[in-house]
């Protein structure tokens, strides 16, 4: 039974639902990270960050303050603090206090996500998980949807700590039938 950490499955899960909202592969990547970052500290008892518009730090180093400029990005039902740059998110800054700090950045999605996935599953849980979340309205997954749908197969499909890959495919391609048939308003 090949079974996994929830992390890195949660990173990939908002990273395919940040592509259905309309991001383009980087800004997904560094949205599904920055989500499963998020997560990861709310459940070692961190709190909600508070965003309101901007938000700037002033951060001593060097000759004068470095100002850490970021713009919230809000994804599923939370606020991510983010850079952009070109018009692009091009990182998220989840439990970052200074610009030195790791932020979630598309090679820290590959090298805290996708590596930690075992290749013969990246593809097909890909594909799955986009095959059940286009069969949302954008809206909802702009709402609290995303988090609940991962609670349902993280329960459903829980082996200890970890998760049945098995066992999330078959349920991701049960939830898509179920939820593909269901009248849509």
């Amino acid at each position: 039974m090949p079974s996994l950490n929830r992390f890195p499955l949660f990173g990939l899960w908002n990273r395919v639902a940040a592509g259905v909202l309309g991001f383009k592969e980087q800004e997904s990547k560094c949205i599904g990270h920055g989500v499963a970052v998020l997560y990861a500290i709310r459940a070692q008892g961190g709190r909600r960050p508070k965003l309101e518009g901007p938000k700037k730090s002033k951060i001593p180093a060097g000759d004068g303050p470095v100002v850490l400029t970021t713009e919230s990005v809000t994804f599923g039902d939370d606020d991510l603090p983010c850079r952009y740059d070109d018009g692009r998110v091009s990182k998220c800054f989840v439990g970052c206090e200074t610009p030195q700090d790791a932020a979630q950045t598309p090679a820290s999605y590959d090298s805290n996500v996708d590596a930690k996935i075992p290749p013969e599953y990246i593809e097909p849980l890909t594909a799955t998980m986009l095959e059940l979340l286009v069969s949302y309205k954008r809206a909802e997954l702009q709402g609290p949807m995303l988090y609940t749908l991962y609670n349902d197969w993280k329960t459903a499909c829980q082996a200890g700590r970890e998760v049945d890959l098995d066992q999330l495919m078959k349920w991701l391609q049960t939830e898509t039938k179920t939820h593909g048939s269901a009248p849509r308003s």
